[in-house]
């Protein structure tokens, strides 16, 4: 049984107006010098369009069409709820204000005023805000928070507000005929709480037991060293691998039975050696989706769980960036715009412990040094460029390198001991994604990989296997995903996709053993070398429906794997079900079932180390549950679940 508390979805950017046409004074308000302010409710959807105005307290019907006139023609920057663009609904007062005109005088000399209208907190401009002085010059913000304004020479006081902004003003003196900088306005947000998730219904889930944890929710989690991905280790059903290991055991099972994703791409760690840091920078960090069983036939090869972490785009508003050196390792970290539609972000970390632990290892007369040296660094580089179309690009590279050293020299009771690990990966990571219409939607992204994993020790372990051992393991990587979202009904969404994997594996080994019968007679010596290059190819396809009927979620899922490896062939059929009964908005019960399968690595069909009449291993899981929503801010769910497992050989 597990107990886990959940966190309600949260905004985590508030929209932005980009554009606002003025709307048209209705005539005989005009002509009597009346003002009004018209106070409406609009909705925003996901691309930042205004879907739907209401006015909250009607004035006049004239005043009130022409704001909700004006007002559906706004244009926002899309709100996102927990790191992807979502509908929201926000408080809006139009105001009609009669402007007073100025009398032109060409005599009198003008001059220009400058300047920069930013967000006060966060220093993102404030597009459209308006600007005005104290001869009724007026002016606009553009999308950059940038505004000129054409005024008289001398002293002018220039005023600058915008719809949810306190007003701020300041002083300039005009020259005449050039133009003045002025200092940049700092606007506060004066109502942040009028704005509302507008969330229809429960979020949808991808499994009945996924945890989604987004970025703000990470990094104020306690004990997490300052790596968001940590937090994972509070779930639930989860525990990190001792010592060398940067996997995960989930639910009791070994770490290669849950399968960890970046971007919905397989990578071989999460974490370093060690206990050491996650391979990704948390400035890059957008969410993380843990499955600790029942998993929906998206994911796919793995029989206990799946961890998919997804990074987020640079800040397409302005250049940020930070850096950290501390003992350990040093970090920086860089994000901002290339153009209008293109923004950039890369991170990387190094480590140095390996300068500074030796100086603290002590030196035993009958032990000798025992040093444990790690040494690990990773990168990551995002580049991603919107489409006048509105189709979105993505460019995403990143990588990872573990080493690990352990020698024990000098002494008189300790034998020389050498041991070296290394793991490294790199990725190349290309996705294009195409919203057709709000029912339809697809994405494909193509990958490439490159994965060095090496093992080699002298001294460790008796008889033979204290003689040099090594294990080299090169992998290259090609993977497409691809995946079309259809609506079809308000009750029922289609989820089709395809899951592809080519891997050309290369196996060098030098191994030596000892056998001896009974302890009699002279040991023998064997001594074991081969090199192999193992090509694979793993096929998936999967469909998945998500249905409504009332109170009563059911999701049925089939997935389809084909695995190939030289003369051999292997497949496998998993039907995958979960359902979700409604009793009331805070109350609910939870039920799955569905069969996994897991296929062999290239060393374990091998024709001298391994068997190649390996079929795939496989798990039926099953559970049931409760979950129930206290509040806004926390929830709780309870579940009991079984795995049974079998290995099948053909």
């Amino acid at each position: 049984m597990t107990l886990a508390l959940l966190l309600a979805a949260q905004i985590t950017r508030l929209p932005q107006l980009l554009e606002a046409p003025p709307a048209a004074y209705p005539p005989d308000r005009l002509a009597r010098g009346e003002t009004a302010d018209v106070a409406c409710s609009i909705d925003i959807d996901e691309h930042g369009l205004v879907t739907q105005v209401v006015v909250e307290q009607p004035v006049a019907p004239d005043f009130d069409a022409a704001a909700v006139e004006a007002i559906r023609r706004f244009r926002f920057s899309p709100a996102e709820v927990d790191g992807q663009p979502a509908p929201v609904r926000i408080r809006y007062v139009y105001h009609f204000v009669i402007q007073q005109q100025r009398v032109e005088r060409p005599r009198n000399p003008t001059g220009t005023v400058n300047g920069t209208v930013v967000e006060a907190g966060n220093r993102r401009p404030v597009a459209g805000a308006e600007v005005v002085d104290d001869t009724g010059a007026q002016a606009a913000a553009d999308a950059q928070g940038n505004y000129a304004l054409k005024t008289d020479a001398g002293r002018r006081v220039v005023i600058v507000s915008a719809p949810g902004f306190d007003g701020r003003s300041t002083v300039v003196t005009v020259p005449e005929g050039g133009s003045v900088e002025a200092p940049r306005v700092y606007l506060h947000r004066e109502a942040v709480g009028d704005l509302q998730a507008t969330i229809p219904g429960e979020k949808p889930h991808d499994a009945p037991v996924r945890r989604a944890l987004t970025h703000d929710e990470l990094v104020n989690v306690p004990g997490s060293l300052n790596d968001p991905i940590r937090a994972v280790q509070n779930l639930p059903g989860l525990a990190r691998s001792p010592f060398l290991g940067g996997a995960l055991l989930v639910r009791g099972s070994p770490p290669q039975d849950t399968g960890a994703y970046l971007d919905g791409h397989r990578i071989p760690q999460i974490y370093h050696f060690l206990g050491g840091p996650s391979v990704i920078n948390e400035q890059l960090l957008d969410r993380i989706d843990f499955y600790p069983g029942g998993y929906g036939a998206v994911y796919g090869r793995n029989l206990t769980g799946a961890i998919d972490v997804g990074t987020r785009k640079g800040d397409s508003t302005g250049l940020h960036g930070q850096g950290s050196v501390d003992m350990i390792e040093a970090v920086g970290f860089l994000e901002g715009p290339v153009a209008s539609r293109t923004q950039f972000a890369i991170a990387a970390r190094r480590s140095y412990i390996d300068v500074f632990l030796p100086l603290f290892i002590p030196n035993n007369t009958d032990r000798g040094v025992t040093s444990i040296v790690p040494i690990y660094w990773d990168y990551q580089a995002r580049l991603d460029h919107r489409l006048e179309n509105g189709d979105e690009l993505g460019l995403l590279f990143f990588g990872s390198d573990d080493k690990l050293t352990v020698v024990q020299q000098g002494g008189r009771r300790a034998l020389p001991l050498s041991v070296d690990s290394h793991l490294a990966f790199h990725r190349m990571v290309v996705s294009w994604k195409r919203v057709v219409s709000d029912e339809l939607s697809l994405s494909v992204s193509p990958a490439l990989g490159w994965t060095r994993q090496a093992v080699a020790t002298e001294g460790a372990g008796p008889g033979g296997f204290a003689n040099p051992q090594s294990v080299y393991l090169t992998v290259l990587t090609g993977e497409l995903r691809s995946e079309v979202r259809w609506k079809a009904r308000p009750s029922l969404e289609l989820r089709l996709g395809t899951d592809i994997e080519l891997d050309r594996a290369s196996y060098t080994a030098d191994i030596q053993s000892t056998l001896q019968l009974r302890n009699l007679g002279i040991p023998i010596t064997q001594r074991t070398q081969f090199d192999r290059v193992q090509p694979v190819q793993l096929w998936g396809e999967y469909v998945e429906a998500l249905i409504g009927l009332g109170p009563l979620t059911i999701t049925p899922g089939l997935r389809f794997d084909q695995i190939h490896w030289r003369e051999h062939w292997r497949a496998a059929v998993d039907p995958r079900l979960w359902a979700r009964y409604a009793l009331s908005d805070a109350t609910a019960l939870k039920a799955y079932a569905g069969i996994y399968h897991q296929p062999p690595n290239g060393m374990q069909i091998d024709n001298d180390v391994g068997n190649p009449d390996l079929g795939l291993s496989w798990a039926a899981q099953f559970g049931v549950g409760v979950e129930h929503r206290f509040s806004d801010v926390w929830s709780a769910s309870a579940e009991v679940f079984g795995s049974p497992r079998c290995e099948q050989k053909w």
